[in-house]
């Protein structure tokens, strides 16, 4: 993405809440006034949450959704919330747009990145 782009559309998700994702499998599509571009998940896991849907105007480094582990649930915040006892524990993975959380400035939107931490 070019400099000055502040938000994207989703055009489509490949995956709904609940299917299984592999790190490098193409989930989203999402497109600006310039560039359409497909976003992979970040991680193995389950797509948890969506937070833009197909057609809505999201900001260039929004969090689009949460992979966790199966079972695990995102709370409105966006917080982990525990996943039954046989789950072991995983914060979830958002799928964002944004470069600037791999410290590559101008090209936004290329990758998603793995949130590590708890926030």
């Amino acid at each position: 993405m070019g400099e000055g782009v502040e938000d994207v559309t989703v055009n489509r998700w490949r995956v709904a809440v609940g299917d299984a994702v592999k790190a490098g499998d193409v989930i989203l599509e999402i497109a600006t006034d310039k560039v359409d571009t497909e976003i992979q998940a970040p991680a193995d896991g389950v797509l948890l949450k969506i937070n833009y849907r197909n057609g809505e105007i999201a900001p260039v480094n929004a969090v689009m959704g949460y992979i966790g582990a199966p079972g695990e649930t995102v709370d409105e915040g966006g917080a982990a919330e525990a996943a039954p006892a046989k789950v072991p524990e995983a914060a979830p993975r958002p799928a964002r747009t944004g470069a600037a959380d791999r410290g590559c400035r101008g090209r936004r939107a290329r990758h998603a990145r793995r949130q590590t931490g708890g926030g």
